[in-house]
C-alpha cells in the first residue's frame, strides 16, 4: 500500500478516545468562561469607588464593560471601559490575547471625545504606553498569557482582579467626563 498515514495521525488514532475526552472537555471550559466573567460584577461591586452612577454590562460572551448613566447618548453608552476577547484560546494559546481597552462609540461627536480622553492618558506613566492608534480604542491594554505553572492564579481569579484594577484606575481618571 503507498498511504501513510504521519506520525501525528497515528497518534491521534491511537489515542483517540482520550482525544475525544479532552475535546469535550475543551467545551464545558469554554462554557463556563461567561460564568467566570461574570464574576467581574461581583467584584466590582465590592470597590470604594463603585457607585449607582455605574452600570456593568455583558456585551457577549466574552466582552464586558463599565459605563455611567452620563455617558448614555441614544444610540447606547458612548464611552466604554471594558475587556473584549475574554476567552480560553487567549488566555492559554497561541493566538490572540484578551484585552482591556477604553472605547467610544460612534457618534457624532466621536473624534472629539476620543482626542480629549486621549489628552488624559498620553502623559500618564501608567497607561501612556497603552494609548490605542486604530479605530474607537483610546487605550488598548493585552493581558497576559498563563502557563501551565501559573493556572491556579487563573482559577484563583488573578485576571479578574487586573480587569477590575485596570477599570477603576481608568474610571477614576475620567468619571467627570461629560460627553460634549
Amino acid at each position: 500500500m503507498k498511504f501513510k498515514f504521519s506520525e501525528e495521525n497515528i497518534f491521534v488514532i491511537k489515542n483517540w478516545e482520550i482525544i475525544q475526552k479532552l475535546k469535550n472537555a475543551e467545551g464545558e471550559v469554554k462554557k463556563h468562561f461567561p460564568k467566570y466573567l461574570m464574576e467581574l460584577k461581583t467584584i466590582l461591586l465590592d470597590k470604594e469607588w463603585w457607585n449607582d452612577n455605574l452600570i456593568f454590562k455583558l456585551a457577549d460572551d466574552q466582552q464586558a464593560y463599565i459605563s455611567i448613566n452620563d455617558w448614555k447618548v441614544n444610540q447606547g453608552y458612548a464611552i466604554w471601559i471594558g475587556v473584549e476577547g475574554f476567552n480560553p484560546d487567549n488566555f492559554f494559546g497561541v493566538t490572540g490575547n484578551a484585552t482591556c481597552y477604553l472605547w467610544v462609540l460612534d457618534n457624532d461627536q466621536k473624534t472629539k471625545i476620543i482626542s480629549e480622553l486621549k489628552n488624559n492618558f498620553e502623559k500618564d506613566d501608567h497607561y501612556g504606553e497603552h494609548i490605542a492608534t486604530k479605530g474607537n480604542y483610546v487605550i488598548e491594554k493585552v493581558m497576559k498569557k498563563y502557563e501551565p505553572e501559573e493556572i491556579d492564579d487563573f482559577i484563583k481569579g488573578v485576571p479578574l482582579d487586573e480587569i477590575a484594577t485596570f477599570f477603576g484606575e481608568v474610571y477614576l481618571k475620567i468619571k467627570d467626563y461629560r460627553i460634549p
